[in-house]
């Protein structure tokens, strides 16, 4: 049977399905101009319909992708075809209020009033993402607990071969002028590296176990100099500190030594062992604020929470443990830790804050 719809009817007929649709369809024309929204568009982006017909589609994406829109638009319509935009990449729409929201966006060429244009069928991925985030963060929560009850045995073990090899290099320090130099630096070497592998070890039992917070009052100052006694700090290394009188926190001071320790280190090995750490010591509204600063190349942006995610690292060597617990530490003891770049300068800043043991006025 012949076909016998006119182009006027197979027109009106498009019409009629887009405007009927449930997701949001837009018809551009070659130019990018808007030639037919439907109110489903209408209602995700929060525009009036007849303020988008006859703008240009480019004004519905944030800011930044507007520039360089165009030169998408015309290799698309250069080779038109079905098929989806940005695939493996999320997109994002900007409604009229400024906001903006995930969509799925798929490209459909079409042929409207004898012009060849390109229907764009857009989704609110917002539940989407939701549910893909929360996947990914039950698959992660599975992996931290299988990775717990391994890490913890595989520590217990471990730490007694490092006690012999600790005791071992110790009996040889002592046998220092019948070593000779190279003799003396193999034994530096070897405690460096039971040092670091201990290091592991300690972080890895933190991460697993569900130490219980015991707080006391100590001085903060105290903490703060424990902490960096314990380190090994390079010559070149300059530690600068404000020292603010006997302040009094209510804190667990192996748990807040823990994080002090791992802030400086972690500041001195951010400049490649030179340079110089800041540590600033001040209070306000209850709480003690000590803010450890480095002189290295700062962080990425995008960085800056995920530092505290555990396995995440910046540094090639690192397992991504410490700052986790550093942050579940500072939080058990009713405070807060949170990483910024500095201002005007590079560098890092680590800001822990934990509650005072009395007001001070």
């Amino acid at each position: 049977m012949a076909n016998t719809t006119s182009p006027l009817d197979e027109q009106q007929l498009l019409r009629s399905i887009v405007e009927a649709s449930p997701a949001g369809m837009i018809i551009a024309n070659s130019e990018g101009k808007i030639v037919l929204v439907n109110p489903a568009a209408v209602a995700q982006f929060g525009y009036p319909a007849d303020e988008l017909v006859g703008s240009v589609v480019d004004r519905l994406l944030p800011e930044a992708y507007r520039p360089t829109h165009h030169l998408h638009r015309a290799r698309y319509m250069s080779k038109p075809e079905h098929r989806p935009m940005a695939a493996g990449r999320n997109l994002y729409g900007q409604r009229q209020d400024g906001t903006t929201f995930p969509v799925d966006i798929s490209l459909h060429p079409i042929h409207w009033g004898g012009e060849q244009m390109v229907l764009a069928n857009v989704l609110d991925a917002t539940d989407r993402q939701r549910a893909e985030q929360e996947r990914e963060q039950r698959l992660a929560m599975e992996r931290l607990a299988l990775l717990g009850q391994l890490a913890g045995g595989v520590a217990h073990e471990i730490r007694t071969p490092l006690c012999v090899i600790r005791n071992d290099a110790y009996y040889l320090k002592l046998m220092e002028d019948r070593l000779g130099e190279e003799g003396v630096q193999c034994v530096n070497e070897i405690n460096e590296a039971v040092g670091k592998a201990e290091r592991i070890v300690s972080e890895l039992l933190d991460f697993t176990r569900d130490a219980a917070c015991q707080p006391e009052v100590k001085k903060i100052r105290e903490l703060v100099d424990a902490a960096v006694g314990s380190l090994r700090i390079p010559d070149a290394i300059t530690i600068c500190d404000e020292h603010t009188g006997e302040i009094e926190v209510m804190v667990d001071p192996g748990q807040i030594e823990r994080i002090l320790i791992n802030l400086v280190r972690n500041a001195i090995e951010s400049m490649n062992d030179s340079g110089t750490v800041e540590i600033l010591l001040s209070w306000a509204e209850g709480l003690a604020t000590i803010e450890i600063t480095d002189q290295g190349p700062g962080m990425k942006e995008e960085h800056l929470e995920r530092v505290f995610e555990p396995l995440f690292s910046t540094k090639p060597k690192g397992i991504g443990l410490g700052l986790a617990v550093s942050r579940r530490y500072a939080e058990r003891n009713g405070g807060t830790l949170t990483a910024s770049n500095l201002d005007g300068r590079s560098g890092a800043c680590f800001r822990l804050t934990v509650p005072l043991a009395n007001e001070i006025t």
